[in-house]
């Protein structure tokens, strides 16, 4: 499982594709928009061949928006975000 961030302009709660590197089409696995990063997070399965690769977009209702991989964790367990 990997995974991503999208512009919170973008309406995502899955089902969408993800688009890999190669042109091949991936299902988004789960969606939804991240109140403390202000962003839509969402998972995907992709191939271990291109799992390392930056160069993803995401396909929702036939427009392509790019997209952030993620390597790490979004979450701020001391909650400096918060209390900012």
């Amino acid at each position: 499982m990997t995974w991503f961030t999208a512009s919170g302009e973008v309406v995502m709660h899955g089902g969408e594709s993800l688009v890999l590197p190669d042109g091949r089409l991936t299902p988004v696995k789960s969606a939804g928009f991240g109140h403390t990063v202000g962003e839509n997070i969402f998972c995907a399965y992709v191939p271990a061949q291109v799992a390392a690769s930056s160069e993803f977009v995401v396909e929702i209702m036939g427009n392509r928006h790019p997209v952030r991989h993620h390597t790490a964790p979004l979450d701020d367990p001391p909650g400096v975000t918060i209390r900012a």
